[in-house]
């Protein structure tokens, strides 16, 4: 084939695909356009819904008014159960078994100063007008009954000397009785100013420092007091002094009133 005809068959064939490639060009596009539609259509269905979605469910969450009322219920709830709780408490009493506390131990007191509070004791004269008289050898139980009932009397009780002539044994001694030190007097003269050869012994005066009124001897003279001697208690002794001697009934009623013991 000459190059003429060559030419003229390739012009031939080009005007014949042309209109086929424009054509198909032509419905691409259409093609396209179309698949935009469909995607628009589709997004703006996908839009409507969540729109109606949110529309139907407009006002679900609660405002803060809500939201404060229902903590308020709930505080109020939270209150009353623990009112109750507590009400439930104070009527059954107390569920935990009732065991026994064991007693705190008492302080160890130190005997050395114990001992100082008799320390000036010694010299110290009787101005009381009710004076016992005792001794460390006399039963526990009856010394401790009697320096307890002299304490509620108001008299005052004299010891000749300490125990075992040490002052820190006698302090030991006391704080062993379990008795208090106030009205307890350490004097030896005191026994020979009232003629006290005895315990226990129980002596009245009429009041006032009798160690100004001794005879040559030191004794006190027999019209400043009377005495009862013997394994008696203070009430006894104070009775029959009361019912004996009239010139220290007085004195000695005062102290038996005290006592709770009224003749």
């Amino acid at each position: 084939m000459s190059p003429t005809t060559r030419l003229i068959v390739a012009a031939a064939a080009a005007s014949f695909l042309l209109p086929v490639i424009t054509q198909a060009q032509t419905l691409s596009s259409d093609a396209l356009a179309r698949e935009q539609q469909r995607v628009n259509a589709g997004r703006r269905a996908t839009f409507d819904a969540a729109a109606s979605g949110a529309a139907r469910y407009h006002g679900a969450m609660p405002t803060d008014t809500a939201i404060d009322a229902e903590m308020a219920r709930i505080q109020g709830d939270r209150q009353q159960q623990m009112r109750d709780a507590a009400a439930k408490a104070a009527h059954d009493g107390n569920d935990f078994p009732n065991l026994p506390t064991p007693a705190r131990p008492a302080a160890s007191a130190d005997p050395l100063a114990i001992a100082k509070r008799y320390e000036g004791r010694m010299q110290r004269r009787v101005t009381d007008s009710f004076v016992a008289f005792a001794s460390f050898s006399m039963p526990d139980a009856s010394l401790v009954r009697l320096i307890k009932t002299m304490h509620i009397a108001g008299g005052t009780v004299v010891f000749r000397g300490f125990k075992d002539d040490s002052l820190k044994a006698t302090a030991a001694e006391m704080q062993r009785l379990g008795v208090a030190s106030g009205g307890i007097v350490v004097n030896p003269k005191a026994f020979t100013q009232y003629r006290v050869s005895r315990v226990p012994a129980f002596v009245v005066t009429q009041g006032g420092d009798a160690g100004n009124q001794v005879d040559s001897s030191g004794c006190a003279l027999p019209q400043t007091f009377v005495s009862v001697s013997g394994d008696v208690t203070p009430g006894y002794a104070l009775r029959q002094i009361v019912d004996h001697s009239p010139a220290f009934a007085a004195n000695a009623g005062r102290y038996l009133r005290a006592l709770g013991d009224v003749e």
